[in-house]
């Protein structure tokens, strides 16, 4: 077993004094480096477009519509607030988290069955709050 080591020490001794495996594993590690910064510097852009649109177009509009929203709605109230939000995922739905389509989906279905909608306008409202600040 110390023979084993003991010839794999010898063996990286060898790279590391070779001179034309330092300069090719320094390439390496210099154009790994390079292509990582440059992905990431190339992406960013979009990135941040994406977010300004999903800001402005979803978020924001359902943010207030949520804001102001008593704890108690009436089922006429909640009707309304089920086809605003209804309107702004269908106008922005790639713009939109899937979980928040789930969530709307779910509201309609309670407010047809006279479920208990309002703890889904609650469930929709800490939601579209957490998407909003993040």
């Amino acid at each position: 077993m110390k023979q084993i080591f003991t010839n794999f020490y010898q063996f990286l001794l060898n790279i590391v004094s070779n001179e034309n495996y330092v300069n090719v594993l320094s390439i390496i590690a210099v154009s790994f480096t390079s292509y990582q910064i440059a992905k990431f510097s190339a992406s960013k852009p979009e990135k941040i477009h994406v977010k300004q649109l999903q800001l402005s177009n979803v978020y924001l509009p359902l943010f207030r519509i949520y804001s102001e929203l008593p704890k108690n709605i009436s089922k006429k109230q909640a009707l309304s607030i089920y086809k605003k939000t209804s309107n702004i995922l269908n106008c922005y739905y790639e713009l939109a988290f899937p979980q928040l389509h789930r969530l709307i989906i779910r509201l309609k279905k309670d407010i047809l069955s006279n479920q208990n909608y309002n703890k889904t306008i609650n469930i929709i409202k800490h939601q579209i709050f957490t998407d909003y600040n993040c």
